[in-house]
């Protein structure tokens, strides 16, 4: 079985999941792998919104600062939409649509949280997060530092122990450092050789099931009303097994 390397599943475009696009498209990874987006999606998407959250995470007279500027402007231009199990992106929102295809046919999930560059640790998951859980796959997260902490914290498990991952990146406090970490654990999974391929789904399959089985069976009376709609949702879906 030929699977892509990993699925990203975006939506709204936010500066960090924008970076990540053109980060994707200038490594070669975008066109080959599972990954939907619609840089249209709503009319206020225009260049000066797009330009003003560059602005707001690198210098405007960087040279790194025209070179994702470029990059964007070429993406928009060229490859303004991207869908995979639904075109209309506006009506796909949280847990209300969901398919297995892009789970089945990828190795791996990049979940681009609703949050990246806030500074403060705010403990914070969607169904983002949920959705690889639910669905039996390993997954790295594009979020603020202490995600993954805070995920453990709750009683679930992550993926350093299969020896693939290097999940620092979750304590690293400085965003565009732990960008980079991110970017750099995605180019290095997606880059595996068919064999350790076999081997890290192997790792981690301990992982996916109790962090499965936690889902199921997780007690949500003590968390935010967020995260207790979220897991009421997923938990209404008819996804079990």
């Amino acid at each position: 079985e030929n699977k892509k390397a990993f699925n990203l599943l975006i939506r709204a475009q936010k500066v960090h999941r924008t970076r990540l696009l053109c980060d994707l498209e200038y490594v070669g990874l975008l066109d080959d792998n599972i990954v939907s987006y619609d840089f249209n999606l709503y009319e206020s998407y225009d260049d000066s919104v797009y330009y003003n959250q560059f602005e707001k995470i690198m210098d405007k007279n960087s040279d790194k600062f025209q070179k994702y500027w470029n990059q964007l402007n070429e993406l928009r231009k060229n490859k303004p939409k991207r869908t995979i199990d639904y075109e209309d992106l506006k009506s796909v929102q949280g847990i209300n649509m969901e398919t297995d295809i892009p789970y089945k046919n990828s190795l791996f999930t990049i979940v681009a949280e609703s949050f990246f560059y806030e500074e403060e640790q705010i403990g914070y998951i969607s169904e983002k997060v949920l959705k690889p859980i639910i669905h039996k796959h390993p997954f790295v997260v594009l979020s603020t530092s202490g995600t993954l902490t805070w995920l453990k914290n709750m009683g679930f498990k992550t993926f350093s122990n299969t020896g693939f991952i290097d999940e620092s990146y979750d304590a690293e406090v400085d965003a565009n450092k732990r960008y980079s970490m991110v970017v750099n654990e995605i180019i290095n999974l997606s880059n595996l050789p068919k064999e350790q391929q076999d081997t890290f789904l192997y790792n981690c399959k301990d992982i996916i099931e109790h962090n499965y089985n936690h889902l199921k069976n997780f007690n949500i009376n003590n968390y935010d009303e967020n995260l207790l709609w979220n897991f009421t949702k997923i938990r209404k879906k008819s996804l079990w097994e």
